[in-house]
């Protein structure tokens, strides 16, 4: 070894083992503080926490329809965050039940990566990766794991030990905790099982162990599906001439659960499907081969994962009318890529080690993982940073009209969707499309509401047959408009209030 790698071993090598003698649970919560937690709320957040309120407080919004619907799926987590909310205002609730999530992940995820060896290094190496966005969790269909609150990241806190269960071969402990986040989100723990199910039937090849596994998961989930069942059975697919599955697959929601029929599909989806069947032949004809008990068994995760979502794949140009497209068929995307970042870290691991100085390889990852992770953090805290200035206009306007407007008075943004803002005023929002229903006949009136939005933003004359039918009293806009049945009341550098006039 030269004396330039010498010197650099002495400079970096203790990083290394400083970093490796931390315990691997405190690591973990380290890792996904500092890249996720904030007092920001996301997109879903507003969504999921205004529905969670509003169901635990009817009288928030009163009569609202945008913030009134069947809980559904999201029985346990809007109990739970209503209930929180009564106390916290919603960027307090954002923050703490982050931090919670955070706490009770680094868990079972030190329990996977103690079963797999691998040491902190590696576990820098791989979450930070994993969790540095949405694009890096998932092969396509925009599933992901690690980013807000919401019922379906309570989901995943079973979801890993359920994971970890399978490495460990303890299937009815596997069925067990998939049944348990189930209850919290039934397409993550439900498409998960379905993901296990096969791959014991493959990886076992015993029918009498699947089916007990089977048994036991679906009887512990049999009443949920009762429940559910109930309001499932209720709704028709057709109303009015409207195909409300075609509306909430292709219209609202084609970036999860049909991402070929995405806008961009080309461009932003194309290239990871490519990318995705490229892995899956390098798992049956390269990695199927290792001789490493831990590689093989994350390889299958691996290809059980990624034939699901190839299925739901060839279902998105079958399922015309979003029939079966609606149960997200993707879901499944963030495990098999968590899968494909532990098997590919494993895998060059062993061949590092052959090749080189395993501390040299440590130190250099160390060398590139730090200022990597430090970046990442900065990001964090400039991203917040960067929305609390650009939300002063909103705020601003929120203010205004909080106290200058009715509780029962109805807004409309015209050029956007302000999520925060009724729950900033405690005021009815007309429609967000950010809040479709979760399906019913809502979903038909939510539908018949965006198009006559789209139809407005084409001509702002609509607002009068808008106005001869709902209750609408003020409109938001980006831009001044002269229209003579709209009256400012209120601007500033970034919106204009205008009361609505109704025609004679």
């Amino acid at each position: 070894m030269t004396d330039s790698k010498n010197i650099f071993l002495k400079i970096f090598y203790p990083v290394v083992e400083f970093v490796n003698k931390i315990d691997s649970r405190l690591l973990i919560f380290l890792i996904l503080c500092l890249n996720l937690l904030s007092f920001n709320l996301h997109t879903n957040e507003e969504a999921y926490f205004s529905l969670a309120m509003q169901y635990m407080d009817p009288n928030w919004i009163p009569g609202s329809f945008t913030f009134t619907e069947w809980v559904g799926t999201r029985l346990l987590f809007q109990t739970i965050t209503g209930f929180a909310l009564k106390f916290l205002s919603f960027e307090q609730v954002a923050f703490w039940a982050r931090l919670f999530n955070i706490l009770v992940y680094s868990f079972p995820l030190a329990l996977i990566f103690k079963e797999l060896k691998i040491k902190n290094i590696g576990i820098l190496i791989i979450l930070q990766i994993f969790a540095l966005n949405l694009n890096t969790q998932h092969f396509f269909g925009q599933e992901w794991i690690f980013r807000g609150f919401e019922a379906k990241t309570l989901a995943y806190i079973f979801i890993f030990y359920s994971f970890y269960y399978i490495l460990k071969s303890r299937y009815m402990l596997v069925a067990l905790f998939a049944a348990i986040a189930s209850y919290f989100h039934i397409l993550v723990g439900g498409w998960f099982f379905v993901m296990v199910f096969i791959y014991a039937l493959v990886r076992e090849q015993n029918i009498k162990l699947s089916f007990k596994m089977g048994l036991t998961y679906v009887g512990i989930v049999s009443p949920f599906i009762a429940y559910l069942a109930l309001y499932i059975n209720g709704s028709g697919s057709i109303i009015n001439g409207v195909d409300i599955d075609w509306v909430s697959v292709f219209f609202r929601n084609a970036h999860h659960v049909a991402p070929m029929h995405s806008r961009g599909a080309m461009t932003g989806v194309l290239p990871r499907v490519i990318v995705s069947f490229i892995l899956s032949l390098v798992s049956i004809f390269y990695f199927r081969k290792s001789t490493s008990e831990n590689i093989r068994k994350l390889n299958t995760i691996a290809i059980v994962c990624l034939c699901m979502i190839f299925t739901g794949l060839i279902i998105t140009h079958i399922d015309h009318n979003g029939r079966i497209l609606k149960y997200y068929l993707f879901r499944i995307a963030s495990i098999g890529a968590f899968s494909y970042y532990l098997l590919i870290f494993l895998f060059f691991r062993d061949k590092f080690d052959k090749w080189f100085n395993p501390q040299y390889v440590k130190s250099i990852a160390i060398l590139i993982m730090i200022p990597f992770f430090l970046e990442s953090v900065v990001n964090n805290i400039a991203s917040q940073v960067k929305k609390a200035r650009n939300e002063k206009d909103l705020i601003e306007l929120a203010s205004y009209f909080k106290e200058n407007t009715k509780p029962e008075d109805v807004y409309l943004f015209l050029n956007r969707d302000e999520l925060s803002f009724s729950r900033r005023t405690r005021r009815e929002a007309w429609v967000i499309f950010k809040f479709d229903p979760g399906g019913g006949e809502k979903i038909y009136e939510w539908y018949m509401r965006s198009q006559a939005k789209i139809k407005l933003q084409e001509d702002i004359s609509y607002i009068d047959t808008i106005t001869q039918k709902y209750k609408l009293d003020y409109l938001i806009t980006d831009e001044q408009t002269d229209y003579k049945n709209l009256k400012e009341v209120y601007h500033n550098n970034k919106y204009h209030l205008y009361e609505i006039v109704k025609s004679e």
